[in-house]
């Protein structure tokens, strides 16, 4: 069973979202830093979370989701990606959410809207921006 229409879940990546805790960020550009954290949306779309993971090399993944359920992931540096109708993606690629399949479509990446990967504060700036985060943390990088 679909937990959501692909309009909701457009309307739920698509309504602004804020960051409320009133301490900095600390994110750590590392091999296996995980770091969730909490958004808010007034109405019915209520709590987000953003998850943040840097594994080996340069890969990285962002992710919104919503309970257990990812709206939009921002995969980098991994394998190429093969979609439920056997295309098959190189990296980076963006996947979002589709009814039926929930996160297992991916897309080509807009490279207009994420066009410095090499740059982890960038990309993460910019993928809150792609989620309509509109108050965003202080984040604090340690590299």
């Amino acid at each position: 069973m679909n937990p959501y229409s692909e309009s909701e879940a457009h309307s739920m990546i698509t309504a602004p979202k804020e960051y409320r805790d009133p301490a900095p960020l600390i994110i750590e550009y590392r091999k296996g830093f995980r770091r969730t954290f909490d958004l808010y949306s007034s109405g019915r779309q209520g709590q987000f979370k953003i998850d943040i993971y840097f594994g080996w090399g340069e890969k990285m993944t962002f992710q919104l989701r919503v309970e257990n359920v990812i709206l939009v992931r921002l995969d980098i540096g991994y394998k190429p990606h093969r979609n439920p109708d056997f295309e098959k993606l190189s990296v980076p690629h963006l996947h979002l959410y589709r009814e039926g399949y929930e996160s297992r479509w991916a897309y080509p990446l807009p490279a207009y809207f994420f066009p410095c990967l090499h740059d982890p504060e960038q990309t993460l700036e910019a993928f809150l921006q792609f989620c309509s985060v509109t108050k965003k943390p202080i984040i604090h990088f340690y590299r």
